[in-house]
């Protein structure tokens, strides 16, 4: 929430420049009494921000900025190694319960897209792996 004494009381969301200093962005605000917010609008001691960022970060900027904390929602890893786990229980629950039979199944896959698939899949890791992805991303990249 932003404080009564932030340093950030009267300034536009624009001229705050936090994605640049602190690497958070603002993902919502909200303002008491429901007032409209959007863009362009002054900041005032008591609205509420949803921020986004690594978690060191969000804590530099409410003590650089003067800012207080509500309530610090901790973030998990996504464990992409069960990811797997979930299609394949749901495929194998669909043919044992003979939803579908497996003749269908086989029938209603559509080559041309599994190798559309698998061939941007191959594209993005070369892509990825050779550098030209950071290379892009450096000129993407705001000052």
């Amino acid at each position: 929430m932003v404080g009564r004494d932030s340093r950030a009381v009267n300034l536009a969301m624009e001229r705050l420049h936090w994605r640049r200093r602190y690497g958070v962005y603002v993902v919502a605000m909200t303002r008491s009494r429901g007032e409209a917010v959007g863009p362009g609008l002054r900041l005032r001691g008591g609205d509420r921000l949803m921020l986004e960022g690594e978690s060191g970060q969000i804590d530099r900027l409410v003590g650089e900025e003067r800012m207080l904390p509500l309530s610090p929602v901790e973030a998990r890893a996504c464990r992409l190694g069960k990811a797997p786990i979930a299609p394949a229980t749901m495929a194998a629950v669909v043919l044992m319960t003979d939803c579908i039979d497996a003749d269908e199944s086989m029938a209603a896959i559509d080559e041309r897209l599994v190798l559309l698939i698998v061939s941007m899949l191959i594209l993005g890791r070369s892509v990825e792996n050779s550098g030209a992805l950071d290379m892009v991303i450096g000129w993407l990249r705001p000052c």
